[in-house]
């Protein structure tokens, strides 16, 4: 079809430029169309970080007071426990997918003749994502033991009625080491987030 076009131009100067014009306007959209063309698709790569966290917190106060209760009668023994449920545990965590976090509570000395007992809630649900799973209650000693298990990428909320509520119980375990005092005994109780 070219080449019938050519043949019926006359070689007039004017038929010329018409030909050399129409021939560099031929060969421009050409190059226009095979590297003006889009795909279909198109995609590009976006680089992301996510911080490993590990934060725990005790929300409620600094400190909480527990005493045994002196008999009304001769006779009979200290009250049999003293319990304390105004604290909340808070917690942020991140994990990677082949592990998980947990918390950690022990006490820096024990108490002659006594016990300290901890009871943490299930989650009050207000933060998102994977919060753990408490232990049954436990004895508190000087020896790091797992309150909180199989904690994942979550946060529980920040402050008290956030998190899990925590119930301290002193009980009484053996009357030969009790010794009154004057002054309160303190012993610190410290939590641990830590990853498994």
């Amino acid at each position: 079809m070219f080449a019938l076009f050519l043949t019926q131009l006359k070689t007039t100067t004017m038929n010329r430029k018409l030909l050399i014009l129409a021939l560099i306007s031929f060969f421009l959209s050409i190059n226009k169309t095979s590297f003006a063309q889009d795909g279909v698709t198109a995609s590009h790569s976006v680089t992301f970080t996510i911080p490993h966290v590990a934060m725990v917190d005790v929300e409620g106060g600094g400190s909480i007071n527990l005493g045994l209760s002196g008999p009304t009668e001769a006779g009979l023994g200290l009250a049999g426990s003293a319990s304390n449920s105004t604290l909340w545990l808070n917690y942020s965590s991140t994990t990677n997918p082949s592990s998980s976090n947990s918390v950690m509570v022990k006490l820096d000395a024990p108490i002659p003749g006594l016990d300290l007992k901890i009871t943490a809630s299930t989650d009050a649900s207000a933060g998102l994502g994977a919060t753990g799973t408490p232990a049954s209650t436990l004895t508190l000693t000087t020896t790091e033991q797992s309150l909180i298990n199989n904690i994942g990428t979550c946060y529980t909320g920040d402050g008290v009625s956030k998190g899990h509520n925590i119930t301290y119980n002193l009980v009484a375990n053996n009357y030969n080491l009790i010794k009154s005092n004057t002054t309160p005994g303190t012993t610190t109780i410290t939590f641990t987030i830590t990853n498994n």
